[in-house]
């Protein structure tokens, strides 16, 4: 017979409810007042290695609090957000362009295409290198073309992402 205990058969550790207070209690101060980063990107911001309750380590604490935000988030009602955009309703508008391409960055997204299909077996990273190698070797006329012609882009309000 044997005597292993499989990870399934081990119960784990029950949070009770004085566990997750403790752990609200620790994390409140880590977070600003006027925090306007989503809950799945904080949380993953955190000092960690500071949060321990009990008998629960860094990690599992962390994975709890993870757990906790997402079935809170699960119930929370249109009044509620109302309430939250009311507070501040300038913070979910876009309050800046995008950053205009560079020249390389234009020439690396015309070439990456057609890199992509001349070499369709190849790794994105040695696309990247291919067309990084060819700016390298490209004339400085080449890149200086390259250059009006990304500002000419920008001017005419063409300078999208694609």
């Amino acid at each position: 017979m044997d005597d292993s205990i499989e990870a399934t058969d081990v119960p784990e550790p029950e949070w009770s409810e004085s566990d997750v207070k403790e752990l609200c209690t620790q994390v409140k101060p880590m977070l600003a007042e006027s925090d306007g980063v989503h809950y799945r990107r904080r949380i993953d911001k955190l000092k960690w290695d500071e949060i321990k309750i009990g008998h629960f380590s860094s990690e599992e604490c962390k994975e709890k609090f993870r757990h906790l935000c997402d079935l809170a988030a699960k119930h929370v009602t249109t009044n509620m957000l109302l309430s939250i955009i009311e507070k501040n309703p300038m913070a979910y508008f876009r309050t800046h362009e995008k950053k205009p391409l560079t020249p390389y960055m234009r020439y690396f997204m015309d070439c990456r295409g057609k890199y992509r299909e001349k070499y369709q077996g190849m790794s994105v990273g040695d696309i990247s290198r291919k067309v990084s190698e060819k700016w390298k070797i490209l004339s400085e006329s080449k890149k200086v073309s390259c250059t009006v012609w990304t500002g000419l882009r920008r001017l005419t309000g063409e300078d999208g992402m694609g």
